[in-house]
């Protein structure tokens, strides 16, 4: 929370009453600060994905560059920060199958494909004598006439019946070098004993590497962000429709809705047990959307039970609340986000007060839009950052 309140200022308002004003320099950059680089806890990776996203980014470019051309070098800029954040966050799962003892070599060129690990891949796949497909995999995530290449060269596979007797791994990667992150097509045949399922590249893995597929390699470089984190909801809620007609389950709607995957604690549970936390879904992804999308639900993005196990913990959503409204440029919050930010402040205000944290507890009541619901705690005290004791 300190490296909150540097960022702030206590000032007084209408009446001498107390009031709270946010620095131009608050940003997400100071939390980063607080995290070793090889630290790879769900905390870290929130701050620098919300860094990432929602930062500022010196462009460093000449100051007669082309309007035109200054935003695609933003674009790209932003993507390749997000990417970062992306290889990082996934990197933990990707080595997990390149320790496997039992992983084949294009298993794990299909695993370091999902973390982007394209050097180590070529690497895998020359060691294994394989020198046709690392000289492929040096060109993945190419131009369009490399795509349309592979492509031809998967729908030759399907056409003669060729795919039955190719591993699954292989056919994984050669979607992926044709563009295709989701599905593979397979041929048809009469015999039972020549029929291959058409290949799903996203099987097995978590959203993050799921997702990594469509913003690497399913769409050209110039792509934004914005239209990997659409093309990913659509794909996955077309995906869940599917299968709740397979299993006989009534729509929700009219149109898929949105698939949140479960929170980052729900992961260490067994399925079960995680039926039972509900449907608050990853904040990483609620992120994501709202960078996608500004009109994305910013309650859903900062409810407390996204963060944590334990329901009444405000502490996360408090300071991302703030944070977010600098790092959006609100110069005035909207009627309903501003409802949201006192619902969390009082909710962080009664969490600190339970700790016997009385400064901390008056610096964020300071927060609340109407400064005279904290007056009765305030009384004339003067309070300054300085003066709060807060770890």
């Amino acid at each position: 929370m300190r490296a909150y309140i540097v960022h702030t200022e206590v000032t007084r308002g209408a009446n001498r009453i107390p009031e709270i004003t946010r620095k131009p320099s608050l940003s997400f950059q100071p939390f980063i600060s607080l995290f070793p680089q090889e630290d790879s806890s769900f905390e870290a990776s929130l701050w620098r994905l919300a860094s990432a996203l929602f930062d500022e980014i010196l462009l460093d470019v000449p100051s007669d560059i082309d309007a035109q051309k200054l935003e695609w070098v933003a674009t790209l800029r932003r993507k390749m920060k997000i990417g970062d954040w992306l290889r990082t966050a996934v990197a933990p799962a990707v080595e997990q199958v390149m320790l496997d003892s039992g992983a084949s070599p294009i298993a794990r060129v299909f695993a370091l494909l999902t973390g982007n690990q394209i050097e180590r891949a070529c690497q895998v796949a020359m060691d294994a004598g394989d020198f046709h497909l690392a000289t492929l995999l040096a060109q993945i995530g190419g131009d369009k006439k490399f795509r349309e290449n592979m492509w031809s060269q998967w729908e030759g596979w399907v056409k003669s019946g060729a795919d039955v007797f190719i591993d699954e791994d292989y056919r994984k990667v050669y979607c992926l070098m044709a563009g295709e992150a989701t599905y593979g097509g397979s041929s048809r045949s009469e015999d039972p004993f020549l029929q291959v399922d058409r290949v799903r590249l996203t099987e097995g893995l978590d959203w993050k590497r799921a997702f990594a597929l469509h913003l690497w390699y399913a769409l050209p470089l110039e792509d934004p962000v914005s239209m990997a984190v659409e093309l990913f909801d659509e794909v996955t809620a077309t995906e869940k429709a599917k299968k709740d007609e397979l299993e006989g389950k009534p729509p929700a709607g009219p149109e898929p809705g949105l698939v949140n995957p479960p929170p980052w604690y729900v992961l260490i549970r067994d399925e079960e047990e995680a039926k039972s936390w509900g449907n608050f879904g990853d904040p990483l992804l609620h992120l994501l959307r709202l960078f996608q999308d500004p009109s994305y639900s910013l309650a859903d993005t900062l409810s407390p039970q996204c963060y944590s196990p334990h329901k009444l913990d405000y502490r996360l959503p408090w300071i991302l609340y703030w944070t977010l409204c600098s790092s959006l440029g609100f110069e005035e919050v909207p009627e309903e986000i501003g409802r949201l930010g006192d619902q969390l402040t009082v909710g962080f205000a009664m969490q600190l007060e339970s700790q016997s944290l009385a400064d901390a507890t008056v610096f964020v009541l300071l927060h609340l839009r109407d400064p005279l619901w904290s007056v009765p705690i305030l009384k004339t005290v003067s309070i300054s950052p300085t003066d709060l004791g807060v770890a």
